[in-house]
């Protein structure tokens, strides 16, 4: 169920930037076409039908920028160079920008900052053909600082990629060692319970006609081992079913059930004896087990 959500997830959030991405292109492209329309200047062509097409082409492809940035920067900068070479009245592309941060926020700093050059070089262009100084300097801090903030971007993401890998680094080591224990935990269970089974049902086949209590007595000790172990085997699979919260279940056995392991193994025909010495406090649950798991090994 959570792949599943997570899936659908994703899709939504890819859906939702090629919607994204494909409203900023008809935005950017119908600005840009309302300005040129606009633009009036002594000594410029007015805008024809080709020059229309032009801003149309390079400001449509930022379409595909989040699936194909480096090759939506090399379109909207050529059509650029393109328009101004023709000699048509230069206007920022604003088109090269959004795709130049794009670049810069997924690629190499090596890679954005040669892209970066080239957008800037246009820039320099575009402003010398209008005269004006401000035009230029205030484009080519614009490219400056959609650089600085792609870098930045970049280094986040890596950032956030590494941390998460590293947490579910740490989380499969965790899931590991919770299998390791409960394998470890199984095994004592196992291994104490059957041997006590054993050791009562060869006693109760060896004495079953020359003492028949005694026979009982091994049987009524199987009984009692076979659902100790039972009951703990049902607790571990609580607690791998429900992550701890399942009712119903005693808790793992500690020392104050020393008594019990001892009487079980005494039953067993091993003698045994429990001896405490100081005044009992309490301890945490892990080493409360622990140590139980010893001693009943």
């Amino acid at each position: 169920m959570i792949t599943w959500l997570r899936g659908r997830a994703q899709r939504l959030h890819r859906i939702d930037t090629r919607v994204l991405d494909t409203a900023l292109a008809l935005l950017l492209t119908g600005a840009c076409c309302g300005s040129a329309t606009q633009f009036s200047g002594p000594g410029w062509p007015p805008l024809d039908a080709l020059a229309l097409l032009l801003i149309c082409l390079g400001n449509l492809p930022l379409a595909w920028r989040s699936r194909a940035p480096m090759i939506v920067l090399v379109v909207t900068w050529t059509v650029w160079a393109v328009y101004l070479l023709l000699g048509y009245p230069p206007m920022a592309s604003w088109a090269s920008l959004v795709a130049l941060y794009t670049v810069t926020a997924r690629r190499p700093v090596k890679v954005s900052a040669i892209c970066s050059a080239a957008v800037g070089l246009l820039v320099l262009v575009a402003g010398t053909l209008l005269m004006s100084v401000t035009a230029a300097l205030g484009q080519t801090l614009a490219v400056l600082v959609l650089w600085a903030f792609g870098v930045d971007r970049r280094q986040l993401a890596m950032l956030s990629s590494r941390l998460r890998r590293e947490q579910e680094d740490r989380a499969h080591r965790a899931v590991t060692e919770e299998r390791v224990r409960i394998a470890r935990e199984l095994h004592d269970i196992v291994a104490h319970h059957m041997s006590v089974v054993s050791v009562q049902a060869g006693l109760a086949r060896y004495v079953f006609s020359s003492d028949p209590g005694m026979a009982r007595t091994a049987l009524d000790t199987i009984a009692a081992s076979s659902f100790e172990a039972q009951e703990e085997m049902r607790r571990l699979l609580a607690v791998l079913r429900t992550n701890g919260d399942g009712p119903g279940y005693a808790p793992a056995p500690g020392l104050a059930r020393l008594n019990e392991l001892a009487d079980r193994v005494r039953a067993a025909g091993v003698p045994v004896e429990v001896k405490v010495r100081g005044v009992p406090r309490p301890v945490g649950p892990g080493a409360d087990q622990c140590v139980y798991r010893v001693v009943q090994e």
